[in-house]
């Protein structure tokens, strides 16, 4: 029987009792209950923005989580969040390719890039922030030169608006009107590259970008 797994107040004690033997619990008959308690504890730490804990317990889901599926993307999202913010570098590149895999449309695709450019963003590397960025919006016909300057950033976010006519765009992030996924991910990843070329460093500031958006992982097409 898995202790405290029917009290949300005490969901915490139940994780990281699974923490401290996660061979044991490989072939427990709660298996399921156990999968289902680490999940809950981490989307509870990440939106307290334990993101340290919240990736060991994501983590152990996933070491546990036999039948990987689209379906479960946005537990991927928080992995790659709480990899960057915990500094777990090689795992976040691992969760970035695995998420990357298990992604069956363009706008599962971009969503993991918007949430892979936000982490790099968050952690200060601006360079791989502006690489993914640029990757992505190729995927969508959106093409940013390797040499990019300010300006041309701005002209292709103001470029993009003109020629997305028949879409109810009247600022960057109007995309709510809009009905058509591919312009819509054209915009969120246009929002996201710009801020990796002006956002000035500011220290805890950065985590800000994540924790704004900690409660938001749900699909949205």
């Amino acid at each position: 029987m898995i202790p405290f797994a029917h009290e949300p107040e005490r969901i915490f004690e139940s994780a990281n009792h699974f923490l401290k033997c996660p061979d044991l619990i490989a072939n427990s008959p709660d298996k399921v209950s156990i999968i289902s308690v680490l999940q809950q504890a981490g989307k509870k730490a990440f939106q307290s923005a334990a993101f340290d804990v919240s990736f060991q317990y994501f983590s152990l889901w996933d070491l546990l989580q036999k039948e990987k599926t689209n379906e479960t993307l946005p537990i991927y999202w928080m992995l790659i969040e709480t990899a960057h913010l915990s500094g777990r570098v090689q795992e976040s590149l691992a969760y970035e390719e695995t998420t990357l895999k298990l992604c069956k449309s363009q706008e599962e695709r971009s969503q993991t890039f918007e949430t892979m450019i936000n982490s790099y963003t968050a952690t200060d590397q601006m360079m791989m922030a502006t690489e993914i960025s640029r990757k992505a919006l190729a995927e969508l016909s959106i093409y940013i030169p390797e040499r990019a300057k300010k300006w041309q950033i701005i002209y292709l976010a103001i470029r993009s608006r003109i020629l997305l006519t028949d879409s109810k765009i009247g600022t960057i992030s109007d995309w709510e009107d809009m009905t058509n996924t591919r312009f819509i991910w054209a915009m969120k990843l246009l929002k996201a590259s710009l801020s990796s070329y002006f956002l000035i460093k500011f220290g805890s500031v950065y985590k800000g970008l994540i924790m704004q958006r900690r409660s938001r992982h749900m699909f949205l097409f």
